[in-house]
């Protein structure tokens, strides 16, 4: 899977810059099993996972852009137990993607389960545990997150909540901690036509105050062809503690989004 959008320069801060994503072999033999080798999505959260093309607004929420959002190198597993249970497993290199790495002795390890009670629901959990590749010393990372999705069928709604949280190594000094949530809804009305609401409350640093950043986002969505071509404006309504500009201190700031989307 490649994303164009990726090589303009120049890039948005914290963004990878980089063309391709997802280059992969996998095997499907096994009913209801998909095994596959190469560079993809660590199975993190339930948003992480989730392709551009399938998010509910231009952006992802603030907790898994932060702690989930990442491409490794690795082995993947992906699988349905019956109706009612799913899962995502991936060993990787703990090295960011299109990185190359000569050290062999870097694992981290991810797990997600969900649990489809009735049709439209899904409740799960999903957590992580292993280092990342940072020179000689190799320092670990904990990730933990919960999280619940209902899409409605007899009224066209979108409801997801989600909490996660990590533990990040720091050399020579105390383990960063972080967590966050989020809460949004969408209702679909002609078809085509989608309004869209999301809170968001990331938490940087938990051991140290004024660190947090809150953000609200509303959307409005053209659904052309639904996920495979739409269009979507997001207003984004951001608080960050301490943020400044030029030396000064502006810690609200907005932002309007318009987004174009071709899948295939």
């Amino acid at each position: 899977m490649f994303d164009p959008a990726k090589g303009i320069s120049p890039q948005t801060s914290g963004t990878d810059g980089k063309v391709l994503q997802d280059l992969a072999i996998s095997y499907i033999g096994l009913k209801g099993h998909e095994f596959t080798l190469g560079q993809k999505k660590i199975a993190l959260t339930e948003e992480g996972i989730r392709s551009s093309s399938e998010l509910d607004f231009i952006e992802r929420a603030l907790i898994t852009k932060n702690i989930s959002d990442r491409r490794e190198t690795g082995l993947f597993y992906k699988g349905e137990f019956g109706e009612k249970v799913g899962a995502f497993a991936s060993i990787t290199n703990g090295t960011a993607s299109n990185v190359n790495s000569d050290t062999n002795d870097t694992l981290f390890a991810a797990a997600r389960i969900d649990f489809k009670p009735v049709h439209g629901l899904l409740v799960g959990a999903s957590g992580g545990t292993g280092a990342v590749q940072g020179g000689a010393s190799h320092l670990g990372r904990e990730r933990l997150g919960v999280h619940l999705r209902y899409v409605g069928t007899d009224l066209p709604i979108i409801l997801s909540a989600e909490y996660g949280s990590a533990t990040d190594g720091q050399a020579g000094k105390a383990d960063l901690k972080r967590d966050g949530w989020y809460v949004s809804g969408l209702y679909t009305f002609a078809r085509q036509f989608q309004f869209g609401l999301r809170y968001d409350d990331y938490d940087a640093n938990k051991d140290v105050d004024g660190n947090k950043t809150t953000a609200f986002t509303a959307g409005f969505h053209y659904l052309i062809k639904g996920k495979n071509i739409n269009l979507k404006a997001d207003y984004e309504s951001f608080k960050q503690d301490n943020r400044k500009v030029n030396g000064v201190l502006d810690e609200s700031y907005n932002q309007f989004v318009l987004g174009a989307q071709v899948a295939f």
